[in-house]
């Protein structure tokens, strides 16, 4: 669950600091408008907070991760000198030391300069804390690397942006460091306080098509380890989000098949659960006519009846339309109907509508294909 989670913050950070930043081809998969005034009212804790989350989920590829940073950083207004103090102390004793040196080789005292070894260790001595939290700053992105599998983060800009906030800074704060959801929920819960802020009530998650990736390549079982995780009543019912998950019907059975436990967890009888998204044979037509007359040329308002003949009556267009269930079995037929209703015909003898015997054929033969896909015995 939480490299979902991780991938929801990655979506909505990236899209969110995309459109603070002003850049001129923002992520599409965040529909939102920023203001600047909003964006100039939020508080120290909140610029900490976006930093934070921008350093752990920032995702965008059009520039460097550090100089990105950085620019949020100063749109934010966000300015940290008391974190550079300790590589301070390291140059203020390295330079106290080399004057020291100077002045007692330029006077002939070079005897107070021995023994050397002692110089050196209080050079050393004032880089120590900067050595010190370079070391922590490292060892945390190292952590948050190695716990955040979603994206491509590297350990040296993410130890670079750390070394720009202060311990008291970074104490505390529900970093992602460990494989758990508790840090994933608080930083959902500071983007959805960001947001809150910037004028947006929540986030919506829609999820569909996941039979599509080539990892994934239609495979039920391989469908079902990338959504059982997100059956979760905890995660599903998080205040302020939203989420709408479009899942093939083959999920069903696996479905039916859980135990006791899993519908503890996920609380099936709590969610909002269609079991078949099918929808009518009068919404598809509708449908189709909206995409028709969307290709027309201006003036003109055709529809899906003006494609056959009277021999196809209304009743059974809308009746037909019905057992095809989605929009992507409609246009998929349709394609097909056309194909072959032009294949019947010459150009020398065209027939413009399409008749009932060609639209029956095609029709039988579209149904049997989709039957034996829900079969697994085909492909339509």
């Amino acid at each position: 669950l939480w490299d979902h989670m991780d991938a929801i913050l990655s979506v909505g950070v990236t899209g969110l600091v995309d459109r603070i930043l002003g850049v001129r081809q923002p992520s599409p998969s965040v529909d939102a408008e920023i203001r600047q005034d909003d964006i100039a009212a939020l508080d120290r804790h909140q610029a900490r907070d976006l930093l934070l989350l921008a350093l752990c989920y920032d995702q965008s590829t059009a520039e460097t991760f550090k100089g990105r940073w950085h620019k949020l950083r100063r749109k934010l207004r966000f300015w940290t000198i008391a974190a550079h103090w300790p590589m301070a102390l390291g140059v203020l004793v390295t330079v106290a030391i080399a004057a020291l040196a100077i002045t007692l080789i330029a006077n002939d005292a070079t005897d107070w300069l021995r023994p050397i070894w002692l110089y050196l260790l209080l050079v050393a001595a004032g880089w120590c804390p900067w050595l010190w939290k370079c070391f922590k700053s490292f060892r945390l992105a190292r952590r948050i690397v190695r716990h955040v599998r979603v994206g491509n983060h590297e350990v040296n800009p993410l130890r670079s942006a750390l070394m720009n906030l202060t311990s008291g800074e970074i104490a505390s704060q529900p970093l992602p460091t460990q494989d758990r959801t508790d840090d994933r929920f608080e930083q959902l819960a500071k983007l959805q306080g960001l947001l809150n802020s910037l004028g947006f009530q929540g986030i919506i998650v829609l999820m569909d098509r996941i039979d599509e990736p080539h990892l994934i390549n239609g495979s039920a079982e391989l469908m079902k380890l990338l959504v059982w995780p997100m059956l979760d009543n905890k995660f599903l019912k998080h205040p302020g989000l939203g989420l709408k998950l479009m899942l093939p019907i083959e999920l069903t059975r696996y479905v039916d098949k859980e135990d006791r436990e899993f519908y503890q967890r996920a609380r099936l009888d709590k969610q909002n659960m269609i079991s078949s998204f099918e929808w009518t044979g009068e919404a598809l037509y509708d449908v189709a006519s909206a995409r028709l007359q969307a290709c027309a040329i201006e003036g003109n308002t055709p529809t899906l009846r003006d494609l056959f003949d009277e021999s196809v009556s209304d009743d059974r267009l809308v009746q037909s339309l019905r057992s095809l269930r989605v929009p992507r079995h409609l246009f998929k037929f349709l394609y097909r109907l056309l194909v072959d209703h032009c294949n019947s015909y010459t150009d020398r003898a065209p027939q413009w509508r399409i008749p009932a015997a060609t639209y029956e054929r095609s029709l039988a033969v579209y149904l049997r294909d989709q039957d034996a896909l829900d079969r697994n015995m085909g492909v339509v």
